[in-house]
């Protein structure tokens, strides 16, 4: 029995939500089989859910018959839970020891120890709850068989979470395994990039077994959930909106219409229930009503290669284009203190075609290191124009730039000072990048500005809002981009060639640009003998010829 998961979990009890029914024998409804069928395989499993669909119990019965299992096989079996809060990591210590507690007698294995975020068996199994902000990552360099993380996408230092379980848990398949569930947070969080990342590896056909134990993607749409479902008469087809009518055509019932309009008219916008009760992943990123940019002004972007978090989190600069000598470059740079939170930025952009060559992005690198790439970012691209924010560190970074004879590079306002971001011009730099971005003039970013700069939103008071993300970092890379786009602005392109303009009788104009930005006009005008008259015009107003 207890090697087969189908003859063990009717044995387990449960307390639903509705208090009237009290404890009552699992019986998982097809979402919750479905997921069962991927952990009894032992895939690493990431669960993007709606709200309240019972994944938590259902991992729950899986990580107890594992425990229950290894215990009477003696077995060693490390079990770790994370949650991304201490009252939930409480919540689901009572949901499993509950769990365990209330199992037949021939099926409940004795517990050697427990305690309130610990059980361990008298045969060595145990299960282990933390939460994500765990001094020294949850794992704290113990060996364990099995991990589950709970609502991933709002803990702290989601990166550093993964990376501290993986590292923990052997990477084989029916060895090792690792369960990732969260409903979304905000566009661009670790569970977002997680999927993002399973669909590229899909695309390279690199998510096989044979590369360990890939995670596997487990979606629920709320349609599948009974409860989500009003009965009624059915409803009209001329009287379905856009949006019931899109939910229809991907097999929602008039049973899911009616519940969707039941939360529209308590008060839930079109959106937020979107976001909220998702039917595809891309409906559980969303952007709200308040959103500072549009879904289309992204529709046309490419995301550039190379554009995820994982070596900039080290301090190493990536480039997406080298130098070019026929263009010209922009750069922009915010400096933070290197303690592990906010992010040094520093961003190179094209005059030309309006996209990033280059990136420089870290919570780690200390603000002098930060300087000296900034500099070598500044000779490497013949940058004509530097916006380096002043604010906290950056006083350092412009210090070593113009140490390193560079000052010429820095831009200053008109009355000769670096840039200081003030409530006044700090939504300038929002507004600039938007500009830049919704008007065409650039057709490439990396993932996470894109994250970044989706997520920023206006409040009532036409404030722009900058979300704090799992680091608590407050978009940073928006910022660095929006001072890039500023400074790109301010350079031209080199004068590779003229611009000529002909006229009547043989006459013809000439325009270019010098190298220092002079405008030359140069006038051939023609006559009844063939024989041109020669004149030109610069812009400090001379004529000459």
């Amino acid at each position: 029995m207890l090697g087969n998961f189908e003859l063990f979990y009717p044995a387990v009890q449960i307390r639903l939500k509705e208090a009237s029914r009290g404890w009552v024998n699992f019986n998982p409804r097809d979402e919750q089989a479905d997921l069962l069928t991927a952990l009894i395989d032992g895939d690493n499993t990431v669960v993007c859910k709606a709200r309240q669909i019972g994944v938590s119990t259902a991992i729950m019965v899986y990580i107890l018959w594992r425990f229950v299992r290894a215990s009477f096989a003696g077995e060693p079996l490390g079990i770790m839970v994370i949650a991304h809060r201490a009252e939930t990591a409480s919540v689901l210590y009572r949901m499993v020891y509950n769990g365990w507690k209330r199992l037949p007698a021939g099926l409940k294995p004795n517990l050697n120890h427990h305690q309130v975020g610990y059980m361990e068996a008298a045969a060595g199994a145990f299960i282990r709850f933390e939460t994500a902000g765990a001094s020294g990552g949850p794992a704290r360099g113990e060996t364990i068989q099995i991990a589950w993380i709970s609502e991933y996408a709002f803990c702290k230092d989601q990166d550093g979470v993964k990376s501290s379980i993986i590292n923990a848990v052997p990477n084989e398949r029916g060895v090792g395994q690792v369960i990732i569930e969260s409903t979304p947070n905000h566009h661009g969080d670790g569970l977002h990039r997680e999927l993002l990342q399973i669909s590229a590896r899909k695309a390279r056909r690199t998510d096989s077994h044979e590369n360990g134990n890939p995670l596997v993607p487990v979606f629920f749409s709320w349609i599948r959930h009974p409860e989500y479902s009003v009965d009624g008469p059915p409803l009209p087809a001329d009287g379905l909106d856009d949006e019931e009518v899109r939910l229809m055509r991907m097999g929602a019932t008039h049973g899911n219409i009616r519940f969707r309009r039941r939360q529209l008219s308590a008060g839930l916008s079109s959106s937020k229930f979107r976001r909220d009760y998702p039917i595809t992943v891309e409906d559980a990123y969303t952007q709200g009503d308040n959103a500072f940019y549009r879904e289309e002004a992204f529709r046309n972007i490419r995301v550039l290669d190379g554009g995820d978090d994982s070596p900039m989190l080290r301090g190493r600069a990536v480039v997406f284009e080298n130098y070019q000598a026929d263009d010209a470059y922009g750069l922009g740079a915010d400096t933070a203190t290197g303690a592990g939170r906010n992010f040094s930025v520093a961003y190179v952009v094209s005059r030309r075609t309006g996209n990033p060559v280059a990136l420089l992005r870290s919570n780690t690198i200390l603000p002098n290191d930060f300087a000296k790439d900034v500099v070598r970012l500044i000779q490497k691209y013949h940058v004509r124009c530097a916006i380096i924010e002043m604010n906290h560190s950056g006083a350092g970074v412009h210090q070593h730039v113009v140490d390193a004879g560079l000052e010429g590079r820095i831009w200053h306002n008109h009355e000769g000072r670096p840039w200081t971001t003030t409530q006044t011009n700090r939504n300038r730099i929002f507004d600039e990048a938007r500009e830049h971005i919704g008007g065409g003039n650039c057709d490439a970013l990396d993932s996470r500005l894109i994250s970044e700069l989706r997520s920023l939103t206006v409040d009532e008071r036409e404030r722009i809002i900058q979300p704090e993300d799992e680091y608590g970092a407050h978009c940073d890379s928006a910022v660095a981009f929006g001072l890039a786009v500023i400074a790109c602005r301010e350079v031209r392109l080199p004068a590779d060639a003229s611009s000529t303009l002909l006229g009547r009788h043989g006459s013809m104009a000439t325009l270019s640009v010098a190298d220092d930005g002079t405008l030359s006009v140069n006038v051939s005008m023609g006559n009844d003998t063939g024989t041109p008259s020669v004149f030109a015009l610069d812009t400090r107003g001379v004529w000459t010829g």
